[in-house]
């Protein structure tokens, strides 16, 4: 059995792209590259100002700066990047971790509010809290609750802690640079179709 396809207006549709002039690429390289950087601020405004549950609180601001966008055009290609590229913990955040675990410790030490600045950021480490003569609820130091020599609880321990996803690139992925790139290219395209 044979199967035949024809398309129609095929051939009007190639003789359309063949007019395109070759500033089409280049032309669609900076506008990728005006969208990624757009897609910076929208991220750092929209995912990173801890708003809402969904989004991070800003603490050092290290995760914002350690965004990047990158677009290359060769050729008939246009290449982009963008992504999160000098933080050790962008990852943890986009897509979260079920089970963190002590590796050189015999617990994990998670700040409790009286030992946090307004900003999150812990006052004192374990090292300084144990120095200032910190005990543990837990003789093990395993559990428990790590309290100050005036008895303010600094530190919980914890074996084991889950940290649930917090995207920031896929959504401004989803929901910036898609709809806004389709636009620059849909305007370009049409630009030079009437031209």
């Amino acid at each position: 059995m044979d199967v035949t396809v024809k398309v129609e207006g095929l051939e009007e549709l190639q003789r359309r792209f063949r007019q395109i002039p070759p500033e089409f690429i280049k032309r669609s390289g900076a506008g990728l590259k005006q969208v990624l950087l757009q897609a910076q601020k929208y991220t750092t405004t929209t995912h990173l100002r801890g708003a809402g549950a969904s989004t991070l609180a800003k603490r050092t601001g290290m995760l914002a700066r350690s965004l990047r966008s990158r677009v290359d055009v060769k050729g008939q290609t246009v290449d982009g990047e963008y992504g999160s590229y000098d933080s050790n913990y962008a990852a943890l955040h986009e897509f979260g971790h079920p089970n963190i675990t002590p590796k050189r410790a015999r617990a994990l030490w998670i700040p409790l509010a009286a030992n946090k600045t307004a900003a999150g950021v812990p006052r004192w480490s374990p090292r300084q809290a144990i120095e200032d003569g910190a005990y543990s609820t837990d003789p093990a130091w395993r559990s428990g609750v790590v309290m100050s020599a005036k008895g303010v609880p600094l530190f919980a321990l914890r074996q084991r802690v889950s940290v649930p996803a917090r995207p920031f690139i896929k959504p401004t992925f989803e929901r910036n640079i898609v709809p806004r790139y389709s636009k620059v290219l849909n305007d370009l395209l049409n630009q030079a179709v009437s031209a």
